[in-house]
């Protein structure tokens, strides 16, 4: 989150190229920065073979991805399996050293929507994952 400068044309995100078939999962790219316009990309462009999956993919650019059951950006296009636009609803975006940072609220629409086949059993701070029945998008389980 918060990658990238106002000067440079390509920056604040990741590129991910794969050698093989590869999965970037449960994530929480956000506010990345960068110039802008046509061509400079902030967030995450992908290579062929490389799949994104139960993430939280706002205010950034996502180029040549193949994404499933992620949040996005409203007014975003995202046409793929269990993909919706939403503000995330995070609890703070102000302070990285905050234990709130980044992190859903209990309203987010994040909340209870990854793919119901997801495996991984713990979040970003090491909370089990999922809560009720369902894991959340993105790097962050809301605990009770």
């Amino acid at each position: 989150v918060q990658n990238g400068k106002a000067t440079l044309t390509n920056a604040g995100g990741a590129v991910l190229q794969p050698s093989a078939a590869s999965t970037f999962e449960f994530n929480t790219v956000a506010d990345n920065i960068s110039m802008g316009g046509a061509g400079n990309y902030r967030g995450i462009t992908c290579g062929s073979g490389f799949e994104i999956k139960n993430s939280i993919i706002v205010g950034n650019d996502t180029a040549n991805c193949d994404v499933t059951y992620s949040l996005f950006t409203p007014g975003d296009l995202v046409m793929d399996t269990g993909n919706m636009t939403g503000d995330a609803m995070f609890k703070s975006t102000a302070t990285p050293s905050a234990p709130t940072f980044y992190r859903i609220t209990p309203t987010s629409p994040a909340k209870d929507r990854a793919d119901m086949a997801a495996t991984l059993m713990m979040d970003i701070d090491g909370n089990m994952r999922p809560i009720d029945g369902r894991s959340d998008m993105g790097a962050d389980e809301v605990a009770p």
